[in-house]
């Protein structure tokens, strides 16, 4: 429908004179009702070579003064508004849009309204809501635009999952709903262009699954919802949901998954657990091995077990040693468990004492992996009251003081407690340093270290530096 003809062409705007019988800002074209004269709305005209240019209303005027003189009567331009409207593309013959316009108009060329069928085959790309020929759905609903009027958004359900998509906006805008919303009409037809594809949700605050259940789903849709959790099946009894147990294929997983996964540093914890990894993997092969020669499992076992992994191992280890473990372990996998332990020892810890000055000095020292857990007690029958310590090299530590502790009915000593928040690295010593003002002399006489929760160990403590 004509709304207005150009009277004026530059190069990024045209001016456009309302005809003297468009009186109001709205028209009905088809039952559908279009607003031309706002801020925002859009009108198209034609160039000479039939192409259609979609343009941007950006001003409206009236009684422009370098239009006064009387216009053709045959234009019925007696109108007294004006248009200022910006070219945006052009629409050819063949529905293809590009931006931009190659070809301006005429003075005095239509100026029309853009229906919905134009902004169609502008924002689809001429593609069609349904196959008439299959009945295959290639587009959905999703709402109607805030800025065109009475139009409705279609999105294509091809194009829009094979790109990346963001939902944007503030908490509580309805991003949740827009996803969910999109998903129930892709799903609710009962024959479209997603046959066959799979959709997975990472819902991590249990949002979406109300959203699908009594949805009016097509019947060929078939929803699952996992949780992590023990057991098979878990149901909500508000809702009635029934959630499946969610297990993590740890074992797809590679390195630099695991990595992110445990936040490991750069420096001191990624190789250990790339050593970690690839050791758990063979050990899950020996076990799940049939291998019945027992000289070639014993063999392949031991070569495969590093001093590393005494980590995970260290607190059942540390009465006996790797010898004793490993040769239980093989003992184990061969059915039989008879090996009576023998006095072989192994430390993984040990502490250095020597004199610096007035000082005394304690390094604690991994020799071979990483221990987790840094936490030292220093026995003293001294008077802790009247000593001070120091940890050079850190920012931050924990200290206690135990006094007159009971060892045995006839021994009592004194302890000074101190840990870090970091695992003691073979090359990074935990170093403390020990003096007083006022005692003639003192010593540390054991060093022990927090092996659980309530239980503390003795380390081997050397005299001399390391």
């Amino acid at each position: 429908m004509k709304i207005g003809k150009i009277v004026s062409v530059e190069f990024d705007k045209f001016r456009v004179k309302i005809l003297d019988d468009c009186r109001q800002s709205t028209v009905s074209i088809d039952g559908q009702v279009y607003y031309f004269g706002n801020i925002g709305s859009y009108l198209k005209t034609y160039n000479s070579l039939g192409d259609t240019i979609v343009c941007e209303v950006v001003a409206i005027y009236e009684n422009d003064n370098s239009l006064s003189k009387p216009q053709p009567s045959q234009f019925n331009l007696e109108n007294s508004r004006i248009l200022l409207i910006k070219p945006i593309g052009t629409l050819n013959s063949k529905k293809e849009f590009t931006m931009g316009v190659g070809i301006f108009p005429s003075i005095y060329n239509d100026v029309e309204i853009v229906t919905s069928s134009d902004l169609r085959d502008i924002l689809t790309l001429g593609q069609t809501k349904e196959d008439n020929a299959t009945g295959v759905h290639h587009s959905i609903d999703i709402g109607y635009s805030k800025n065109l009027i009475n139009y409705k958004v279609s999105l294509s359900i091809n194009r829009l999952f094979n790109i990346h998509t963001a939902v944007l906006g503030n908490s509580g805008s309805g991003k949740s709903n827009t996803i969910a919303r999109i998903l129930q009409e892709v799903y609710k037809k009962q024959n479209n262009s997603a046959v066959g594809a799979k959709t997975i949700l990472f819902d991590s605050n249990g949002e979406y699954p109300i959203a699908f259940v009594n949805a009016g789903l097509s019947e060929k849709v078939n929803s699952m919802f996992y949780k992590p959790y023990r057991g098979d099946h878990q149901v909500n009894d508000d809702t009635g949901i029934e959630y499946t147990s969610f297990y993590l294929p740890y074992y797809l997983l590679s390195l630099e998954e695991w990595l992110a996964f445990l936040m490991a540093s750069d420096r001191a914890q990624k190789p250990f657990w790339d050593k970690v990894l690839q050791m758990t993997y063979k050990f899950y092969s020996i076990f799940n091995s049939e291998q019945k020669d027992d000289k070639k499992s014993e063999k392949k076992y031991i070569n495969y077990f590093p001093e590393l992994m005494l980590q995970t191992l260290y607190i059942d280890l540390f009465s006996n040693g790797i010898d004793v473990a490993i040769r239980q372990m093989v003992d184990v996998i061969n059915g039989v468990n008879t090996f009576q332990a023998g006095q072989i020892s192994f430390n993984n810890l040990i502490a250095y004492k020597y004199k610096e000055g007035d000082k005394l000095i304690i390094e604690c020292r991994a020799l071979h992996y990483l221990e987790p857990i840094t936490m030292f007690s220093f026995m003293t029958h001294a008077d802790i009251d009247q000593i001070t310590h120091s940890v050079p090299r850190e920012a931050f530590h924990s200290s206690g003081m135990h006094k007159d502790v009971q060892l045995s009915p006839y021994i009592r000593a004194n302890f000074i407690t101190l840990g870090l928040s970091r695992g003691t690295l073979p090359g990074f010593p935990f170093i403390v340093e020990f003096s007083s003002n006022t005692l003639p002399s003192f010593d540390i006489e054991m060093v022990l270290h927090q092996v659980s929760n309530d239980r503390f160990a003795p380390i081997p403590l050397i005299q001399g530096r390391p």
